[in-house]
């Protein structure tokens, strides 16, 4: 997040690790001023000169100050916590994760067998891919779409997992499609797959790299959908299929 220096993140760290026992400190203390404001209250109620009354009266109003100090106390480490979290998110959405195999209850991708890039066809009958440079950073139209892993240049070699953010208030449903080369037109993608749930930072699904095709340069691209199928947000990202 900007504007925080080292120190102030290290600050914010510790007490955001400290937040359990200020609350509980917090809380017990609370409880002793609840017990002091009714023995003040009896007091009060059996006092006999007037002086003896506004005593009462003065402690009242300084245990309830003191109570209203702990509630700030309370919201103040309430808030340096959801800050720090929102710091410590912020870093890790900046982190590619490395593309592995990994079970979950995100869908599984399936991929069509019959995919071969058609770039050049060699001596023996199949298709080959022109070796060509690949892009370096993925092309990501905003945070409704991201995709964490595979990262750029990853070499993709059987089940891969792929990760990231699909979230859109308007969300349909998104997918997972790929093709060959690393700037392909819209016609010679594949459907990997398809979810109809938001997630955020965590598993979109999987797929098998093995049944992609020949290996060399692809293009994985994520997209947001809304109810009618129209793309809200895309994400694509060049890696390289080792078979």
């Amino acid at each position: 997040m900007p504007g925080y220096n080292p120190a102030m993140t290290l600050i914010f760290d510790y007490i955001a690790d400290l937040a359990p026992w200020i609350y509980v400190l917090c809380g017990l203390s609370a409880l002793v001023y609840l017990y002091r404001v009714r023995r003040i209250r009896t007091e009060r109620l059996q006092a006999i000169f007037a002086l003896e009354r506004e005593r009462a009266a003065r402690a009242t109003v300084g245990v309830v100050t003191s109570v209203v100090g702990l509630l700030v106390v309370m919201g103040l480490t309430y808030f340096i916590s959801k800050v720090d979290q929102a710091v410590k998110e912020e870093a890790g959405s900046e982190t590619p994760v490395e593309a592995r195999t990994e079970s979950g209850s995100a869908p599984a991708l399936g991929a069509d067998p019959g995919l071969n890039p058609a770039d050049e066809t060699t001596g023996t009958g199949q298709v080959a891919i022109q070796p060509e440079d690949l892009r370096n950073v993925p092309f990501c139209e905003d945070e409704s779409a991201l995709l964490s892993s595979p990262a750029v240049d990853d070499e993709l070699v059987g089940t891969v997992a792929v990760q990231g953010t699909a979230a859109h208030d308007d969300l349909g449903s998104y997918v997972i499609d790929i093709a060959p080369g690393s700037d392909p037109a819209d016609q010679d993608f594949t459907l990997l797959g398809q979810a109809y749930n938001n997630v955020r930072k965590g598993l979109l699904g999987e797929f098998d790299a093995s049944t992609i095709g020949l290996s060399g340069p692809y293009t994985l691209r994520l997209s947001v959908l809304d109810a009618n199928d129209a793309p809200l947000a895309t994400c694509s990202v060049n890696v390289r299929i080792v078979n």
